[in-house]
């Protein structure tokens, strides 16, 4: 009778383990088919085959399960194994420099974003100022001649308006809320003034921080 034939084991990778079920196929088989004669010649030379058959079949399947556990066992460690005090260190590290340079730029960004607001009422102002003097050559002396509004409910971010005028030329001074580090309180003086040339602005005045000016009044 011919010996069957024993399909090779694939897909394993692991390569230990691959060559051990490959042995382990070929004995059971072999076993099944010493099983299939043996009843006829269980005394002939076979049994002793048989038997050895069936030992290496007993021992392979010892040293099977013994590396099947210990491969669940490596594979548990690898599932429960966390970062390591390094890892966590530089993790920690990249989100503290982060946040030192990230922050204080996010947050000046927002501040120069709502004084925006501020200029935008400002500049409103320097146009009604320079159409005044265009039309008459001299400064208004009043915010009704100007046509221009002091309120201070025009925005969230201004505290109080202040119009003046003198030989140098009308002046806005803004006084700011609190709408950001170092904001509150703070001025913000614009200095509207002509000559023969035309009407010139000059917005540097007072002591608001110059990081959150426009880069022309800074």
């Amino acid at each position: 009778m011919p010996t069957p034939r024993v399909s090779r084991t694939a897909g394993i990778k692991n390569r230990a383990t691959a060559s051990f079920l490959e042995r382990l196929a070929a004995d059971f088989a072999m076993v099944s088919w010493v099983g299939m004669v043996s009843a006829s010649c269980l005394a002939s030379q076979h049994e002793a085959r048989f038997l050895d058959l069936a030992r290496s079949l007993i021992s392979n399947l010892g040293f099977f399960f013994s590396t099947l556990n210990e491969e669940v066992i490596l594979m548990r460690k690898q599932i429960q194994q966390g970062f390591t005090l390094i890892e966590l260190m530089i993790v920690v590290a990249i989100i503290g420099i982060l946040a030192a340079i990230a922050i204080p730029a996010y947050q000046d960004y927002t501040i120069r974003a709502k004084f925006s607001e501020v200029m935008v009422i400002a500049s409103a102002a320097r146009t009604s100022i320079a159409e005044y003097y265009l039309s008459t050559g001299n400064m208004p002396a009043s915010t009704s001649e100007a046509g221009i509004n002091t309120r201070a409910e025009q925005s969230d971010y201004i505290k109080a308006i202040a119009f003046a005028t003198s030989s140098n030329g009308s002046t806005l001074t803004y006084t700011l809320d609190d709408f950001g580090p170092d904001t509150e309180d703070k001025t913000f003086i614009y200095l509207v003034s002509g000559d023969n040339d035309g009407v010139s602005v000059d917005c540097k005045g007072g002591d608001l921080a110059a990081k959150y000016r426009p880069a022309n009044c800074r």
